[in-house]
This record gives C-alpha cells, sequence and structure tokens, in this order.
C-alpha cells in the first residue's frame, strides 16, 4: 500500500526500515507499546519530507475483535510528534482499510494515561465502546462519515492545514464543522 495526504505517505517497509524502526524506540515506546517485534515489519511505515518517521499497523489476533475488525497501532518517532503526523497517519490508515481490505471496523485499544492517543482516537471520529484488559476501547467504521479527516481530501486548505498542525490539530465536528483531522 503506497499513499499520501499531500504531507505524511504511507508506504510498505523497505529493506534497512527495521533497523530504523528499532533505532526510532524509545521510553514511550516501551511504556505504551511493550518490547515490540524483534523484526518490526508493519504494514505501513510513516514517512514524512522523505524522513521515516514511524509506522501504522493492523492484528487481528485478539478475542474481542469480532468478524470484520482489525486492531490498529501505530508509533512515531519522538521528533515527529505533536506536529499532527499521527492523525494524518491514522487518517490514511483507515482509507487504506476501507478501499484495500475486507475489514469494516477499526478498534484502538489504549491505555487510560495515554492522553494523546486518546485525543486522537476522539478526534479521528472513533466511539468509546468499553474497555478490554484494562484499556480503552475504541471502535469506527472504516468508511468515511461526517468525520472523515479533512487532511484526507484531495486539495486541503495550506493555510488552514498549517494552523491546524500548530493547534495540535482541531477536534472532529458534525458536518457544518471542521472535518480535519491533524
Amino acid at each position: 500500500m503506497e499513499a499520501t495526504d499531500g504531507v505524511v505517505t504511507l508506504r510498505p517497509p523497505d529493506v534497512g526500515d527495521p533497523v530504523l524502526l528499532i533505532e526510532g524506540r524509545d521510553d514511550e515506546f516501551f511504556r505504551w507499546i511493550g518490547p515490540g517485534a524483534d523484526v518490526p515489519d508493519p504494514v505501513a511505515c510513516v514517512w514524512v519530507e522523505g524522513e521515516l518517521v514511524g509506522w501504522v499497523d493492523y492484528d487481528l489476533g485478539h478475542e474481542w475483535l469480532k468478524p470484520g475488525e482489525v486492531n490498529v497501532g501505530y508509533y512515531l518517532f519522538a521528533a515527529a510528534r505533536g506536529k499532527g503526523y499521527a492523525s494524518r497517519a491514522v487518517a490514511l490508515f483507515l482509507r487504506h482499510l476501507e478501499q484495500g481490505t475486507e475489514y469494516s471496523v477499526a478498534t484502538l485499544s489504549i491505555h487510560p494515561e495515554n492522553a494523546k492517543s486518546l485525543a486522537l482516537a476522539r478526534r479521528l471520529g472513533f466511539v468509546e465502546s468499553g474497555q478490554v484488559n484494562g484499556n480503552v476501547f475504541f471502535t469506527r467504521d472504516v468508511s468515511p462519515g461526517p468525520a472523515w479527516p479533512r487532511s484526507c481530501a484531495s486539495s486541503p486548505d495550506p493555510k488552514l492545514e498549517r494552523a491546524i498542525d500548530a493547534a495540535g490539530g482541531p477536534p472532529i465536528g458534525p458536518p457544518s464543522g471542521l472535518e480535519t483531522g491533524s
């Protein structure tokens, strides 16, 4: 899969990417994700301005997933955080799930103290659906709806996008509000 919104690009991992993904792990990675794979092999690596800044992936191996559901995971290196790239990457990944897979629902399982990921989930229109293994559980249909981020539009307003990025991303609102993710 390869996809871009003009700022963030998702593409399959290349030969040297697993080493860079491991080198990009820090305390935040270990706190929220755990030890990680010895050889990471995500569905897509996240690129910004020609630089690898993280990854997005999904898995199916959880008893709490229903048919048609996938659990989405993501991670950005420290220097790429707080710039809206994670929201953009997950939004692009949702589009990939809709257009390139048979899956209909994306889920997120987020530690209740992970404020940034909780905000991302809400910003992208995920709905809190209880708890799973002590984490906050979110679900979202993968097809575009009223909360589909503007960052996935074909020609976003660059001034608006810069303002949104500087603010850390706006909330997702009803169709009459800003429909933009960071």
